[in-house]
């Protein structure tokens, strides 16, 4: 690649690029990225704002992040909070207190969060959080979801964001797990091997092969469950 082009600065201060550029990375106060840019190690930052473009190579470690355009992160990214609002792919694994999801979320490793909130499209090979609400839209699959609260519902095509309408999301509503385990568990529109948990709810239009609960647990008539346990 060759020079950068557009307006940029980067320093222990702050990393700014509009237009298209090349960067080291670096350990910098705040990091923005209104244009096109390639990061050729890792961020290590107080803020990071994506409105459009950024591959990044390396690690990400930040305060706040927002991504309002497209991401890709090559290793691991930690947050202490993080809103996406178009699209980030995380390879490794992805670590932050509270996560905001709007447009959609890919995480290749392990998710950790406190608190998780969809109203997107996730793609995630493990999910450990605390809470976890989910407002379906489109497709989503989590391989093995564990959290103390689990609530996913569908939601309206009223109440979808900007992003999400120029997103190319299928017109099912669908949340695909292999398993699920949490204390309180709400279910709709889920697809799931095993669900697991102490106060198991599911809704309408789930097909799950085992649920195992231990003090309570309602079934929707137009849910199909193939074995129910009490453990």
């Amino acid at each position: 690649m060759g020079e950068k082009a557009g307006h940029w600065r980067g320093d222990r201060d702050d990393l700014r690029v509009s237009g298209i550029g090349v960067l080291n990375g670096g350990k910098v106060q705040s990091a923005k990225i209104d244009g096109i840019a390639w990061v050729n190690g890792d961020i290590d930052s107080e803020s990071l704002i994506v409105n459009g473009k950024a591959d990044i190579k390396g690690s990400v470690r930040t305060g706040n992040a927002e991504v309002h355009g497209l991401a890709q992160v090559g290793s691991w990214f930690e947050a202490e909070c993080c809103k996406i609002e178009g699209m980030l792919d995380v390879e490794e694994a992805m670590k932050c207190r509270e996560a905001k999801v709007y447009g959609s979320l890919t995480v290749h490793g392990c998710c950790q969060a406190e608190r998780l909130i969809s109203e997107g499209k996730l793609k995630l090979d493990a999910l450990s959080a605390g809470e976890m609400r989910m407002k379906l839209d489109g497709q989503s699959s989590v391989r093995e979801l564990s959290a103390g609260k689990v609530d996913v519902s569908v939601k309206g095509d009223w109440l979808r964001s900007g992003w999400q309408k120029l997103l190319s999301f299928p017109k099912e509503h669908r949340l695909h797990a292999g398993t699920i385990e949490g204390e309180d568990i709400y279910l709709e529109h889920t697809t799931a091997s095993v669900v697991r948990g102490t106060r198991v709810k599911i809704g309408p239009g789930c097909d799950i092969g085992l649920v195992q609960y231990s003090e309570k647990l309602e079934l929707h008539s137009q849910s199909d469950i193939r074995q129910t346990k009490r453990f």
